[in-house]
């Protein structure tokens, strides 16, 4: 038997085993573009959702937090170092670091969230490797509860696809063959896999709960009622939450791509939201998927050596994703001389 730097934590024939008389820490990371604007949304409207089933919600990113751990075990990654950047962020995150201290929650489960960690993590193979050290030391900061990390995770080809349309959203809109070609050699198979090696060590494979973004995976294809499922919240009223961070009619993408110069532009989230739907009350068909099937599976087949390790160790050999693949051999897209027209107007007059 091999003692870890955590007292309570035992490490037997390779498996890592909790003291299970500590409430649990659940810290949810991620990944990116899979639900944590709602699942934040959850947390700040609807806290009973929690606290009625005696866990904790700590209202914030808990990236502001884990800056803070990181710096106090002199463990250098500046891509954490959200510290600081919002002073009303910041005191809320030390006030819970200072009831964390005090023994304030010793005596009830936790809910943290971010998707910082599996983005800045696990998509980089430098910073993969200091995965192991950024969880031992999240975990060893929660000594006073056993971690364990809830991760919905979002199919490639998808994810890239939202990752566009956040793109432009944002101001980083560039043309979809541009785009295309950058992630056609993209695949984040090696850095997933190390983030996962660490994260097992650590923490163990029995402590780290994998759940697919779609709605044929969740429980009653709804993030809320899945979230409930893994907590073990029986019974959950009908909670409707705005996401925050929808996608955008097909045809506003493509004006503002067209006719504005990357990150030279930005329009309010409310503006182009107040556009979009403007559009499909006026009926105008939708392209929901920007690429084309040739492509798609070109991501898909990259990312194979992560979904068959998904698949193996927590899927029980099942298909990780069971949505079927959108065959789209042709995603490109016309706006109507009059929709453009209309768009155009609203970017330029900003109402």
């Amino acid at each position: 038997m091999v003692l870890l730097l955590n007292p309570k934590i035992t490490k037997v024939n390779g498996s890592v085993f909790m003291d299970n008389s500590k409430p649990v820490a659940y810290l949810r990371i991620g990944s990116d573009k899979a639900g944590t604007t709602t699942i934040g949304n959850l947390v700040m409207r609807h806290p009973e959702f929690f606290t009625d089933a005696d866990i904790f919600p700590f209202r914030r990113n808990f990236i502001h937090v884990v800056d803070r751990i990181l710096k106090d075990a002199e463990i250098r990654a500046p891509y954490f170092a959200y510290h600081g950047r919002v002073p009303r962020l910041v005191d809320e995150s030390e006030g819970f670091i200072n009831d964390y201290c005090a023994g304030r929650f010793n005596d009830s489960s936790l809910f943290l969230y971010t998707e910082v960690i599996w983005g800045r993590c696990a998509k980089n193979p430098q910073r993969a490797t200091l995965s192991g050290e950024i969880l031992r030391a999240i975990q060893n900061w929660l000594s006073n509860h056993r971690l364990k990390i809830i991760l919905h995770l979002r199919r490639a080809d998808l994810y890239f696809e939202s990752l566009y349309g956040q793109s432009v959203k944002g101001g980083r809109g560039v043309p979809l063959e541009e785009f295309a070609n950058g992630i056609r050699a993209r695949t984040f198979n090696e850095s997933h896999l190390e983030f996962f090696r660490h994260a097992e060590e650590i923490i163990g494979r029995d402590n780290i709960i994998i759940r697919p973004f779609e709605r044929a995976s969740l429980v009653e294809g709804d993030l809320i009622q899945d979230l409930a499922s893994i907590l073990g919240i029986e019974s959950v009223d009908s909670i409707n939450l705005p996401t925050g961070n929808e996608r955008l009619h097909r045809a506003v993408t493509e004006v503002i791509v067209e006719n504005f110069d990357v990150g030279k532009k930005n329009f309010t989230n409310k503006l182009l939201f107040d556009i979009s739907d403007e559009i499909y009350r006026r009926g105008v068909r939708d392209q929901r998927y920007f690429l084309e099937n040739q492509l798609r599976q070109e991501i898909i087949a990259h990312h194979e050596k992560f979904y068959s390790y998904l698949s193996k160790h927590y899927m029980g050999n099942e298909a990780v994703f069971r949505e079927e693949i959108p065959c789209v051999q042709d995603a490109r897209y016309k706006v109507e001389p009059e929709i453009r027209a209309f768009i155009l107007d609203r970017l330029e007059k900003g109402i």
